[in-house]
């Protein structure tokens, strides 16, 4: 019998938790002890735990494994038939959308995995492939590895995991297989649920993500494919720009974005705080890692600081012409931006608002201060 294994990113707290522990143990023995239960966890992620499943083979860790010798990939989740409306007695009826099929599945119940995993809302867990966002635990539990130990094969393998969900992922809209809704299918080589026995899943294609955007750094970078072209991280920022905005002018925006640019969510005003908050880290992240200091290249100044020709971001948005809160918001992050790049330093060497000089790293801005929140969980 196949016994799921719990999700890795369960797994790497837990983990996570067992070092916290070891460093305030007073008997060193235990200490070495939880120290080498957290090496073989992730010795046993990088031998067993990588893509080797399909007609491509990746670096991608799994989100989850079954518990068998060797550990492998879970089951393909098979959903059960659409269910029946209570008032009319009939299926819901089918409706399409863009690359989905409403209406085929009973999205909240897989057939094949224990209790149906109903309570857990399975068509939002990334059951069978790779998440990095949903499982961003993971990686971060191997760059504290490599911290504690000394060791940096293990920050090595989730950084060249990283990279290669970049480079390889990203969509034709700009978007990356990652959040509430969507995951990267191993055996077949696509976003899950884009192929297979359960295709056309309900919410499939729908790019979600929310609050924190995790490895902003590491997708700052990768460079672009060829002198000229936008890099990945600029085709990110423009792709939520225009997947999940259907009213540019009030900037009004949904937070389900078509993987594919396909699904016009015009009338949509599914939108909220938490996801715009990840929508402006990305943005930010888009203009402090342009190569030119404090003045991206691609457009004049027209005044002020907030109404400058700063690229990806929207104009209307700088100039103040959006309507409503959502607007608003974004007017201020731009001045929050600005000020952001003046502390850590638009030029190599420029000093920091912590009063010492620092070197950039390439792109010219110091992302890893300005972006991402500190790694340390363990202190050292």
């Amino acid at each position: 019998m196949i016994r799921p294994a719990l999700p890795l990113c369960v797994a790497a707290a837990l983990t996570t938790a067992l070092l916290a522990r070891a460093s305030l143990a007073d008997d060193a023995g235990e200490a070495a002890d939880y120290l080498a239960r957290a090496r073989s966890f992730a010795d046993c992620m990088i031998r067993h735990g990588r893509d080797r499943y399909g007609p491509v083979h990746s670096p991608l860790f799994a989100n989850a494994l079954t518990r068998e010798d060797p550990p492998r990939l879970t089951p393909y989740p098979l959903f059960a038939p659409t269910p029946v409306n209570k008032k009319t007695g009939k299926p819901f009826p089918q409706k399409e959308t863009g690359l989905q099929v409403f209406g085929l599945f009973d999205f909240n119940k897989v057939l094949n995995y224990p209790k149906g995993l109903g309570s857990e809302g399975p068509h939002k867990v990334t059951l069978y492939g790779c998440d990095p966002y949903e499982d961003r635990e993971l990686y971060e539990f191997l760059f504290d590895l490599s911290r504690l130990t000394g060791e940096p094969r293990y920050a090595a393998e989730a950084k060249k995991a990283l990279e290669w969900w970049f480079r390889h992922t990203q969509g034709p809209a700009g978007l990356y297989p990652w959040g509430e809704h969507l995951g990267w299918d191993f055996e077949n080589e696509c976003p899950t649920y884009f192929a297979g026995p359960s295709k056309h899943l309900y919410a499939a294609c729908y790019h979600e993500i929310k609050d924190t955007v995790p490895f902003l750094d590491i997708l700052a970078g990768l460079p672009a494919e060829a002198p000229g072209k936008p890099t990945p991280l600029e085709r990110y920022a423009l792709g939520i720009w225009n997947a999940h905005f259907w009213d540019k002018d009030k900037a009004w925006y949904c937070r389900h974005g078509d993987y594919r640019g396909l699904d016009d969510r015009t009338g949509s005003l599914s939108g909220f705080p938490a996801h715009l908050g990840a929508y402006l880290r990305v943005w930010t992240a888009a203009w402090l890692a342009s190569p030119d200091g404090d003045d991206p290249p691609q457009g004049p100044r027209h005044g002020g600081r907030a109404e400058r020709e700063v690229r990806l971001l929207p104009l209307h948005l700088r100039a103040g012409r959006g309507q409503g809160h959502q607007g608003e918001v974004r007017l201020r992050a731009v001045d929050a931006a600005g000020g952001a790049r003046r502390r850590v330093g638009g030029q190599a060497g420029q000093t920091s608002a912590r009063g010492s000089r620092q070197a950039a790293p390439p792109g010219g801005v110091a992302l890893q201060e300005a972006l991402v929140p500190d790694r340390r969980i363990v202190p050292a």
